[in-house]
């Protein structure tokens, strides 16, 4: 009996700590999940980099483009959201729920094969739904 207690308090506490942890949807380039506003100038060097070595750093662009100039333009985009805890409260998820938002973009300019210049961004966020939102 004293087991079966024990597993059973072992196994609420798990069921709440998944719910409260709430889950997570990415979409675009995984690779930019890990490159931050610090980092970004490790990865790329402007008027150093090449096209190879960005496409092993972070893969390839979702996005390519050429600007009137005859620059080369790759664009890269990552979005996290994660859901907010109240998402699982019953009844109360009616009127109120949401997820956390991280997006970030990067954008590249190639002069022929050498990155002359890059931008990149990182904006949070959140999405609000339900009856009240």
């Amino acid at each position: 009996m004293n087991i079966s207690k024990k597993f059973l308090s072992g196994a609420l506490a798990s069921i709440l700590i998944l719910s409260l942890s709430g889950c997570a949807v990415k979409t675009g380039n995984d690779k930019l999940q890990e490159v931050t506003n610090e980092n970004i100038d490790g990865v790329i060097k402007n008027g150093v980099s090449t096209k190879t070595e960005i496409k092993s750093k972070l893969g390839g662009p979702g996005k390519i483009d050429f600007l009137n100039n005859g620059l080369e333009k790759w664009e890269y985009d990552h979005t996290l959201k994660v859901e907010k805890g109240i998402n699982y409260v019953p009844v109360v998820n009616w009127f109120v729920k949401g997820t956390d938002d991280t997006k970030k973009s990067l954008v590249i300019l190639f002069d022929g094969d050498i990155v002359k210049t890059h931008t990149f961004s990182m904006e949070n966020g959140e999405t609000m739904g339900g009856l009240v939102r």
